[in-house]
């Protein structure tokens, strides 16, 4: 009993010390996700395209598309709204 007493604490010093580890990583991913995001914007606003492919701006270019298709679509529905309130 005692032994398996002295192998979970063992165990659970172990696992004790790789939490600071995950900790970490997960800190440098999470820093990792905000500079993609801010990249992402960027380009959406036409700054840092000089480093772009062909490939990304065409991506690029169907997302604004699909954005302006939206905001556009949002903006008809708004109209037809207040002019039935007229």
């Amino acid at each position: 009993m005692s032994e398996r007493i002295s192998s979970l604490y063992k165990h659970m010093s172990e696992t004790d010390q790789h939490i600071p580890n995950f900790e970490e990583e997960f800190a440098i991913l999470r820093k990792k996700k905000v500079e993609l995001h801010e990249e992402t914007k960027r380009k959406f606003l036409g700054d840092g395209l000089d480093s772009s492919s062909v490939d990304e701006l065409q991506q690029i270019g169907g997302q604004l598309e699909k954005s302006l298709s939206i905001i556009r679509s949002r903006k008809l529905r708004v109209a037809i709204g207040i002019s039935k309130m007229i």
